[in-house]
């Protein structure tokens, strides 16, 4: 026969169990483990293409990590690392690298690192103001939309890395 005291270690030690195996899905959930997981076998990464995350924070993520080209460049000749351009709705435009950007479900900020003004409106760049300081935190509520663009494309990359040292930067990584 079982006791009542049997019956409530068996209770909390369930409770326990359930805690532990809820807070571990709930980070794997809020990492895109499951996905992130399912592309890294090679047979499901074709055909896979999904993620938990919002676009922009996934084509970030993959950008930030060099896996653009992998996931997220469908063209042939791929690149692997992209600058943006990012057009607010006021008609600002900024040109930069996405060092930080939050990576939770809700819209949050963009961090650009350097980062540059564009001047000229249109498809093309008539030219580019690079900002004083360090960056520019960018509020996802007020972005009308987000290009990725070739480094090789990006004026503000050419500014702040230019020629000479875009070969020795390779060459660190």
């Amino acid at each position: 026969m079982i006791g009542r005291s049997q019956i409530v270690v068996f209770c909390v030690i369930v409770l326990i169990i359930a805690t532990i195996a809820g807070i571990g899905l709930g980070i794997a959930a809020e990492r895109d483990t499951f996905f992130v997981t399912l592309r890294s076998i090679s047979m499901t990464a074709a055909l896979n293409k999904r993620s938990s995350n919002r676009p922009v924070v996934f084509l970030l993520s993959q950008n930030t990590a060099g896996n653009l080209k992998k996931d997220g460049d469908g063209r042939r000749n791929k690149q692997s690392e992209a600058w943006i351009v990012v057009r607010m709705k006021g008609g600002k435009q900024y040109e930069g690298w996405p060092e930080f950007y939050e990576t939770g479900s809700k819209p949050s900020e963009i961090y650009l690192s350097p980062a540059c003004e564009v001047i000229g409106h249109g498809n093309r760049v008539g030219y580019i103001r690079p900002l004083e300081g360090p960056g520019i935190i960018l509020y996802e509520a007020e972005i009308q939309s987000i290009e990725l663009i070739d480094r090789s494309a990006s004026k503000c990359f050419a500014y702040w890395v230019p020629p000479d040292k875009t070969s020795e930067a390779a060459a660190k990584k």
